[in-house]
Formats: structure tokens, sequence, C-alpha cells
């Protein structure tokens, strides 16, 4: 059941502003499917808007905070995000309906969204900010070490072979050495 949920016949061109607070429940379960989870036991997050009608659009502008947690990239410890994001969308009425095969879009068409009905829910646009505002490869902190390698599962330095330089990339390097002494000059 959506919680986020504007009214349309409560929107003019003044507009007006709605506060919603995203609880552990709403996160929980609009995250169950993505790596995310909500973050502590505290308040989850919070989603601040301004709606306005457009002519017949809607154009709804807000920040979103929310504190979640997902897994280190490189030692899989959990990694605290803080989102804090603009959203920003104009909302257009009526269904998509049957789309061509071939379809050019422009910039505005990025940021619009069709909605059916006299409600305006942003539960799935909300959902899509929070995981793109994930990082692909989350760290624990910037100078992680990952997971230690046990010393018995590391590669012998004999195993990469003889030290120096590969001698069929012999003529590479004098390459290299000669124009580091051209531009020395």
């Amino acid at each position: 059941m959506p919680e986020l949920v504007l009214h349309v016949t409560d929107i003019d061109e003044i507009g007006r502003d709605y506060d919603f607070d995203l609880t552990r429940a709403w996160l929980d379960a609009a995250l169950q499917d993505t790596p995310l989870r909500r973050a502590g036991e505290g308040q989850a997050g919070h989603l601040h808007v301004h709606a306005q009608q457009n002519g017949q659009e809607y154009l709804v502008q807000g920040q979103l905070t929310a504190a979640l947690e997902t897994d280190c990239c490189r030692c899989l410890g959990p990694t605290v995000l803080d989102v804090d994001t603009e959203l920003t969308a104009l909302l257009s009425p009526g269904a998509m309906g049957e789309l061509p095969d071939e379809i050019e879009l422009d910039a505005e068409d990025l940021d619009r969204v069709r909605f059916t009905g006299p409600d305006i829910i942003l539960d799935d646009l909300v959902r899509e900010q929070l995981v793109l505002e994930c990082p692909m490869q989350p760290l624990c902190r910037p100078d992680c070490a990952g997971i230690p390698v046990p010393k018995h599962v590391r590669p012998r330095p004999e195993d990469f072979g003889p030290e120096g330089v590969d001698p069929r990339l012999a003529g590479l390097e004098q390459l290299r050495d000669k124009l580091s002494d051209d531009k020395e000059s």
C-alpha cells in the first residue's frame, strides 16, 4: 500500500508543501530486493516536497534524507550511507500506453513521470532515488584494506616469474629511457 501520496485536488499553481516520514517498515519493504537496508533503529528517513500545478502537469521538488546501510565491497563489513539528495520530477496525467519499438527521448522526457487517477504516488520515485544514491562500490572507509588473505593462500614471489623486465619488452624499455633522457635535456 503506497504511503507517499499527493492528492491532485489539493495542488494548485501556488503549490503545497508535504512532509513524509520514511518509516522503518516502508524502507524495509522498498529496499528488500536491493543490497541496501536501513541503518540502525532510529528514525529511518524523511521526505519534504513542494508540489505545484504547471498547466496539466505537476512539478514535484524536494529533499530526501535517509540513513542506509550496505556491505563494503572490499571487506564485506557494514557501510553506512547517509543519503541527503534533491528530488525533482515532472508528473503528467495519463498512462504510458503502447510505446513504439524505437523511441527517441530528449532531456525533458527523462524527468517526466506518468500517473493515473486522482493521486500522485511517490513511493517508486523515492525508492529509485535511494537506490541511485548508493555508490556502485561502497567502501566502509577510503583506506579499507579488504579481506585479509591468509599467508598459506598467498602466491609466492617465484610464482610470478623472474624479477626484471621480460626480454620481449626490452625494446620498449630502451625507448622509455631514451624519451625520459630527451625530456630532461
